[in-house]
């Protein structure tokens, strides 16, 4: 069984613990979190992006000049795609990016995204983690004791250099204590396959660790 240094609030190591086999060794399926990681970015999409094509656009009724003996090129309206105002060639309509995903791909996804972080040392685990007060300095404390590990991992695990590599905005803070944080990034593992090169070193404290499919 894998085994990560047991952490105090104030960085100090005072043991180890053990983890799970089957969610800390289990094989590394870097298709699985391909998908997942796609199917995330594809269903954060709006979808209302929308142009208007030649038999849309307004005005265009009449025959610009006549069909033959101009030496021009035959034509009809001026709202083709080749005339100024004219309409999208394809244009795209509202539409529907979701990517299902099964159950069991995302188990296996998270599986292999939490087995990567314990192989490169990116784990960290408290004994506890209690606050006195809801106060974001009293957090921000916390964090900045674990200063190095907040920097954004730039080399992402070797399984996943090839199949996931794909630059994502950090996760979103959560909560009403986290968003008043000034500068303080969250270091709690939000999304298990979002970002699996770029996550910040996820926290965990003893306590809390025990359709419709169109084509993208």
């Amino acid at each position: 069984m894998p085994k990560v240094a047991l952490t105090n609030m104030q960085g100090a190591t005072i043991g180890e613990i053990e983890l799970s086999d089957e969610l800390f060794a289990a094989p590394i399926n870097t298709a699985a979190v391909h998908l997942v990681v796609r199917s995330i970015l594809a269903n954060k999409r709006q979808g209302t992006k929308s142009a208007l094509t030649r038999t849309e656009v307004r005005g265009g009724g009449r025959k610009i000049y006549r069909q033959k003996g101009t030496g021009n090129a035959r034509h009809h309206g001026n709202r083709a795609p080749q005339f100024r105002h004219g309409g999208v060639v394809f244009a795209p309509k509202p539409r529907d990016f979701v990517v299902t995903v099964p159950r069991k791909v995302r188990r296996l996804a998270l599986k292999s995204v939490l087995t990567s972080k314990v192989q490169d040392q990116e784990i960290i685990v408290l004994d506890q983690l209690t606050l006195t007060d809801a106060k974001t300095r009293l957090m921000a404390a916390v964090e900045s004791v674990f200063e190095q590990y907040r920097e954004r991992i730039d080399q992402p695990h070797a399984a996943f250099q090839r199949s996931v590599d794909v630059p994502l905005a950090p996760p979103r803070p959560e909560g009403r204590l986290r968003t008043r944080a000034q500068g303080v990034k969250p270091l709690i593992l939000h999304n298990y396959a979002r970002g699996v090169n770029r996550w910040e070193t996820p926290i965990r404290a003893v306590s809390q660790t025990k359709r419709k499919s169109a084509r993208p």
